[in-house]
């Protein structure tokens, strides 16, 4: 997994060659995209807060999302109520 942390990194997101990319965010956008990617957003304490599927186009946002997982939509998501730890680069 990428901790995404430069402008680059973070507009590439799953379209590169990550299969999933965090990032320090509670928003992402579908522009670019060709195919819907899944979500998840995930708290300050690192509990998994909510799971969604972001269509090409557009606009996510999650309510208390410290941190936005995004990965294909055929992978499995993390369950809610899940506890992670983030470390950042």
């Amino acid at each position: 997994m990428l901790v995404a942390s430069t402008c680059i990194e973070r507009w590439v997101g799953v379209r590169g060659m990550h299969h999933r990319v965090l990032l320090s965010t509670g928003a992402v956008h579908g522009r670019g995209l060709s195919s819907p990617i899944r979500v998840a957003g995930i708290d300050l304490s690192g509990c998994v807060i909510a799971v969604k599927v972001l269509d090409p186009g557009r606009f996510l946002w999650m309510a208390r999302a410290a941190w936005v997982l995004e990965m294909p939509t055929d992978d499995d998501p993390p369950a809610l109520g899940m506890e992670l730890s983030i470390y950042p680069r």
